[in-house]
């Protein structure tokens, strides 16, 4: 009888820290992060170029950034698009105005880019 009433104990606490857990959890919204990605235009990853030059040039730009050690990993991990006429879009927070820039400087040299839009934006961080 005991052993029942224990494990009748267990499983009220197990529903209740459940159904706790399920109230806390917050709904991730990234709307307003992807608002570029809503215009009429745009390159996004299902739109992107497939073709063989394309995944190249995608390869070749992840690469470049990966091997900068002075980059934080939030400018290691931005989104990469590359069109079919091989135009790169960056999207995602970098830490600083400076990583935005470099990120752009290192894209522009990467052979067969033929433009960039950037929709970086600089995190703010708390302190």
């Amino acid at each position: 009888m005991k052993s029942l009433l224990a494990s009748a104990g267990v499983c009220a606490l197990l529903v209740i820290s459940v159904n706790t857990a399920q109230a806390e959890a917050v709904k991730a919204d990234n709307t307003k992060q992807n608002i570029g990605a809503l215009e009429e235009n745009a390159v996004v990853a299902d739109k992107q170029g497939n073709g063989r030059e394309q995944i190249k040039i995608l390869g070749n730009i992840r690469r470049v950034i990966m091997k900068q050690k002075n980059l934080s990993m939030d400018a290691k991990n931005v989104k990469i698009l590359v069109s079919d006429s091989n135009f790169v879009v960056l999207r995602g927070p970098v830490n600083s105005l400076e990583e935005k820039e470099r990120l752009e400087e290192l894209v522009k040299t990467c052979k067969g880019v033929k433009g960039i839009k950037t929709s970086l934006s600089v995190a703010v961080k708390p302190h």
